[in-house]
């Protein structure tokens, strides 16, 4: 389950001194493979990523919970009855009704009632007390709204972090790890924490342990060198309060962590088909306080907020030094690898310089969370970016104010519907109102919005202020395409434009759109990033210019 690269090769074992061999032979891969588009006058740009500590996001499998079943807690946070339990209940009732009472028993009487099924039942499929069953109503399944984040329902908890409970630096988690445990816990050899968020008399309960896939099957990870210091100090933190307590370890699937170069973490408790209720909250709560880390739980498409956010703050290190600040949304797409993301924002900036694009407009499609666009707007005359993900774009918006990119505005929309729509017009004109109302009312929420839209109304020419329109003579693009590459209508679009960068995370397709773009543009400059170390998978830089045989000048607007 780990969050990009494919199947990890290096769950136990990170061996830096051979790093430098097996990023040689991937990049000889690359060469040979892209040997008909290189430039014979420039050589492939190679960028290292550190051998360890550089994975910023990574999502485990928790193994050692597959017999827990919490059948005494509380209705609220039992898992919903499955169709074919509910099927076996009206069989059941059914049988009931049909056979007579025992001999030795009476019938129920008018004023009976029926004997409950005590708590902690040793019969799986005894139904839970009707008194205390919430209606159960048809549950969306988690995989539908979890491939769908615009569909995912957020419940956030109205708790305030505090001055005590900021997330604690890597010493102290480490500190945290090694203290000893209270005194009604010693001796416990099976769930090992700071804390025992659990009943005193359940922190005998086996060890829960992270797993990752390799080769189709589960591997125990005790230690993952590869990931920042940050995560390796919090992992048995985290699973060592959660394996002391039952509300906690009830159905947990995996654990995902989301840290950041600025060393800040979130982490994401997955739970299978399970209701979090209050219970689970006041649980929740006091590992919060006794950690100091806030936490996300997913189950069943619904996210619940341990600590008031969804986020972490970053800050990269960009083109011409300078600090780039940004808002990543856990759950969503943020490069796994920042020292790479860095190396790739400065690359993208140099190629901006290569081209002279201080008079160009940029189109950006998947933009994700304004990564490349607020990096890019300083060397641009002004820049349209175009994001589906409602959340991302909500998160773009608050990264170009916070990094006061008054020149470049992000669009919600589907990149083939904008593309299609492109294709039918040689400028993009921009509604400032109704993007401020309709494609961006995020803005509203953030502090400093409206000096932020009169500093990017300002960047407007006299007649567009007048108009309220934002017009866009696009010379250039960035793509920075899924997996699947370019599809048809967004590959004729772009070949329109002198000037296109391609960030590619499978090689396989972006061979096929070089292919395809051939005979319009040739490349002029390539590059490869290893985001993804002791794997075979490097991602791409693609820099294509235009045809000289193609007579269409790139399009300038005057300074």
């Amino acid at each position: 389950m780990a969050s990009g690269g494919g199947d990890e090769a290096c769950w136990n074992q990170c061996r830096p001194e051979e790093y430098d061999a097996l990023l040689a032979a991937s990049v000889a891969s690359v060469r040979e493979q892209f040997a008909g588009f290189l430039p014979k006058d420039r050589e492939l740009d190679v960028f290292a990523s550190p051998p360890t500590g550089f994975r910023l996001r990574v999502k485990f499998l928790v193994t050692g919970n597959e017999a827990d079943v919490e059948f005494d807690s509380p209705a609220e946070d039992r898992p919903a009855p499955t169709a074919e339990r509910k099927a076996k209940r009206r069989k059941h009732s059914a049988s009931s009704r049909a056979e007579p009472a025992p001999p030795c028993l009476p019938a129920p009487g008018p004023g009976a009632t029926e004997e409950k099924v005590p708590p902690g039942s040793c019969d799986p499929e005894a139904p839970p007390v009707k008194e205390n069953t919430p209606d159960s109503g048809a549950v969306e399944p988690a995989s539908a709204c979890e491939s769908n984040p615009e569909r995912v329902e957020k419940r956030p908890v109205p708790l305030e972090p505090s001055e005590a409970t900021r997330p604690p630096s890597a010493v102290a988690l480490q500190e945290a790890a090694s203290s000893p445990l209270p005194p009604d816990q010693e001796g416990s050899a099976t769930a090992t924490g700071p804390c025992c968020v659990g009943e005193p008399d359940r922190c005998d309960l086996p060890a829960l342990r992270h797993a990752g896939w390799h080769q189709g099957k589960p591997v125990p990870v005790d230690a993952y060198p590869i990931a920042s210091e940050k995560i390796q100090a919090s992992m048995p933190v985290v699973l060592g309060c959660v394996s002391r307590s039952r509300m906690l370890r009830n159905r947990l699937r995996g654990v995902q962590y989301l840290s950041t170069l600025a060393g800040d973490l979130l982490v994401t408790l997955i739970y299978e088909g399970r209701r979090l209720g209050a219970a689970w909250q006041a649980a929740a709560e006091k590992m919060r306080v006794a950690t100091g880390m806030d936490f996300i739980a997913q189950s069943k498409g619904v996210e619940r907020l341990v600590g008031g956010r969804d986020s972490v703050s970053e800050v990269l290190d960009g083109p011409r030094g300078a600090a780039l600040r940004y808002k990543q949304i856990a759950g969503n797409f943020s490069n796994p690898n920042g020292r790479m993301a860095e190396h790739t924002l400065r690359w993208l900036a140099d190629c901006a310089e290569e081209i002279d694009a201080k008079n160009i407009d940029l189109l950006e499609l998947y933009c994700g969370c304004g990564n490349h666009t607020v990096a890019m707007a300083h060397g641009f005359r002004r820049v349209l970016a175009v994001e589906i993900n409602r959340k991302l774009v909500k998160a773009a918006h608050h990264n170009l104010q916070a990094n006061d990119a008054v020149n470049a505005f992000v669009i919600r929309a589907p990149s083939a519907s904008f593309c299609r729509s492109m294709l039918q017009r040689s400028q993009w004109k921009l509604n400032l109102k109704t993007y401020r109302q309709d494609s961006c009312p995020a803005e509203a929420e953030l502090p400093g919005a409206d000096a932020f839209a009169l500093k990017q109304d300002l960047a407007l020419s006299e007649a567009e202020r007048a108009e309220q329109t934002a017009t866009f003579t696009f010379g250039a693009v960035i793509v920075d395409p899924p997996r699947a590459g370019l599809d048809e209508i967004t590959a004729s679009l772009v070949s329109r434009y002198p000037y296109i960068a391609y960030i590619s995370c499978n090689p396989v397709a972006l061979k096929r759109d070089l292919e395809r773009l051939a005979p319009t543009h040739c490349v002029s400059r390539m590059a490869v990033f290893d985001h993804f170390p002791y794997t075979r998978h490097l991602e791409c830089g693609v820099l294509l210019r235009a045809r000289e045989k193609v007579d269409e000048p790139v399009p300038t607007v005057p300074a």
